[in-house]
């Protein structure tokens, strides 16, 4: 049985004019690393920025994060980018710990990462 705190995990994809935008929730693990990974693929596939939004992801899993390179590194071969919007410090003490920190650009909120797609 789940507790109220605990949410199932989602993805899902909304177009913006300069960005695709990922909206991810709940924890990040292997239960959602197939659909992460195919709406990740959508995305890069119709916009060259990509903003993934994990202001409301729990925890992320080295799996997910993973899916998260090979998302970037396809939208940068495209001339794009992907980046990430995280709240608080545990998903950034995430990425310092396995190294990824200066791989994306970060953001505090969905609106700071549409300004910085929209002026590249």
């Amino acid at each position: 049985m789940q507790s109220a705190d605990v949410r199932p995990a989602s993805v899902s994809i909304a177009l913006t004019t300069p960005a695709a935008l990922v909206r991810v929730s709940g924890d990040v693990d292997v239960d959602i690393v197939s659909e992460l990974r195919q709406r990740l693929d959508e995305a890069v596939a119709l916009r060259p920025v990509v903003i993934v939004d994990l202001t409301a992801a729990g925890t992320i899993d080295s799996l997910c994060l993973g899916i998260l390179v090979r998302a970037r590194n396809a939208a940068r071969r495209n001339g794009g980018d992907v980046l990430l919007v995280i709240a608080g410090d545990f998903l950034m003490t995430v990425l310092k710990a396995q190294r990824l920190h200066d791989a994306f650009r970060t953001f505090d909120t969905v609106p700071q990462a549409i300004t910085a797609a929209s002026t590249r």
